[in-house]
């Protein structure tokens, strides 16, 4: 079976202290046949250390460094794009000019607030907090013509670190139903895959997003999904992929996808 790792950093996004030798290595022992870095790049947000892009000429030459390094392993140039409403107009402008296999949308803010920070959660339910967010990844995912990405980032973010004890953090279907059908009906119609993150059972025993809203997704015509450890250090590289690969599976799924020059290669699960 095809082992693939879609969401990775290095030391070239802001919050990752790993050089992009070690997470190769990393690729490397853990089995795998293809990676993605997938840089971080989060344009107006409010904290001035996350609006910190990565050095995209000196990135991409190490990119093509490590590829004769390791030609056991395909590697491919991602970047994992920060959404942000108030700007997104240089948001698209500065990534349609790159030369990239792979544009995976995020979301890390709502109403200009990251739900990393405790803040966002003041004077909101925990109902209300995830409500905005899944009306906000819709709102996003509205705004980005299918062209201009390929699969959307971690739904469920937002529950990695919320203020809530572990067995009642994760994202729920019930947070947001009709805000997360709208967005699964759009995804499917557009084509486009939904990751599985596999990030968010290091804090909370769950995948991002959940069993659930995977087969909701399903149920809505989705058809195709990435696999990404969202892994910062290299012991987090491949981390639970196989059972990532598993569950989509089980959820109805036949394909995951990678991509060479922002076209989709399929995968049978």
């Amino acid at each position: 079976m095809y082992k693939m790792d879609y969401h990775l950093h290095s030391d070239y996004s802001m919050d990752t202290p790993t050089p992009m030798r070690a997470m190769c290595e990393a690729a490397v022992r853990t089995g795998l046949d293809e990676i993605c870095f997938t840089e971080h790049t989060e344009m107006g947000h409010p904290d001035p250390h996350s609006n910190t892009p990565p050095d995209v000429k000196k990135w991409l030459a190490e990119i093509e460094e490590m590829r004769r390094a390791f030609p056991m392993l395909v590697i491919r140039a991602g970047i994992e794009v920060g959404d942000n409403p108030l700007c997104r107009d240089a948001v698209k402008r500065w990534h349609s000019a790159l030369p990239l296999d792979f544009m995976l949308l995020s979301l890390h803010l709502i109403d200009n607030q990251d739900p990393y920070f405790r803040t966002y959660y003041d004077g909101k339910t925990q109902c209300q907090a995830y409500r905005r967010y899944a009306e906000s990844k819709l709102e996003s995912v509205l705004a980005w013509e299918p062209s201009e990405y390929d699969a959307m980032a971690h739904l469920g973010y937002i529950a990695k670190f919320a203020p809530y004890p572990a067995a009642e953090r994760p994202l729920r279907y019930a947070h947001a139903p009709e805000a997360f059908d709208a967005l699964f009906e759009a995804l499917a119609k557009a084509g486009k895959a939904l990751e599985i993150n596999t990030s968010g059972y290091r804090s909370m025993r769950e995948f991002l997003p959940d069993r659930e809203l995977l087969m909701r997704f399903r149920a809505c015509g989705g058809e195709f999904v990435t696999l990404g450890s969202d892994a910062h250090l290299p012991e987090h590289v491949g981390g639970k992929l196989d059972d990532a690969q598993q569950l989509a599976r089980e959820c109805g799924f036949r394909y995951a996808l990678t991509f060479e020059k922002r076209k989709a290669i399929q995968h049978l699960l």
